[in-house]
């Protein structure tokens, strides 16, 4: 098992199944309030368009407060460094549908989209290569060599704020909602049982989408690998991508 499983996946996981038990028991509606801010901050803002469009494919530019605000809150998906799920990314696009690419949906839905991240230590795996300018930035490298860490003393602190906003604000919300939309997202994308392709890509990805309504725009994975350094992935009118809107207000 690897340790992300060991320090991230399991305890998280055991926290939010506590967080929806909870939820059943004594329903609050800031309950689900918590929850919807956490994914939209932390998911769609921190991972779908910081991670993935900002710090991997680079397709645009913020300027210094914006750059460490998509850094500090991607990490705090519990989704991997930036640099680890950078490097990750960039390997899946450059292999993606063959059976180096470790979340390929040809291997199955439950390796392509949960075992994938529990079997051995993925951190060591040959291949992954995460842009320079990433290793000459202190906090993105402080990040990365501490991760655990800075994961849990953020949890502890917002916990110790209010134990209701951690179970669903950083955990339901920001890791489960998060987690569960990128490993849904890694088998529906590249499986022919699912959407459509506009391009005739070099791989099998789609566009599904209910995964864009559920993500703000993530979902039009063929425009995307057809041009990943489009900060947009909308190309037909109807294919719309709120994501790209506030990018639109905040790049330079």
């Amino acid at each position: 098992m690897s340790p992300h499983a060991k320090k991230i996946i399991l305890p998280n996981y055991l926290l939010s199944l506590i967080a929806i038990v909870i939820l059943f028991v004594d329903f609050q509606a800031q309950y689900l309030v918590f929850t919807l801010l956490g994914y939209l901050i932390f998911g769609v803002v921190g991972n779908f368009i910081g991670f993935h469009r900002y710090l991997t494919h680079q397709s645009f530019e913020v300027n210094k407060v914006f750059h460490y605000l998509f850094v500090v809150l991607g990490s705090l998906t519990g989704q991997g460094s930036p640099i680890f799920w950078t490097a990750l990314h960039l390997h899946h696009h450059r292999n993606s549908d063959t059976e180096v690419d470790v979340h390929s949906p040809i291997k199955g839905f439950w390796e392509s989209s949960l075992l994938w991240q529990i079997r051995g230590n993925l951190h060591t795996l040959k291949g992954l290569i995460a842009p320079r300018y990433m290793y000459k930035d202190r906090v993105i490298k402080f990040l990365h060599n501490h991760y655990y860490k800075v994961y849990w003393a953020a949890g502890l602190i917002i916990a110790f704020i209010d134990i209701k906003l951690f179970l669903y604000f950083f955990i339901l919300g920001g890791y489960f909602c998060t987690a569960l939309a990128d490993n849904i997202s890694n088998y529906c994308f590249h499986s022919n049982k699912f959407g459509y392709r506009s391009y005739d890509t070099k791989d099998q990805s789609r566009n599904v989408p209910l995964i864009s309504i559920l993500t703000l725009g993530a979902g039009w994975h063929n425009n995307h690998h057809w041009d990943p350094k489009n900060y947009t992935f909308k190309v037909k009118k109807y294919e719309l991508d709120p994501s790209a809107w506030l990018i639109d207000f905040i790049k330079k």
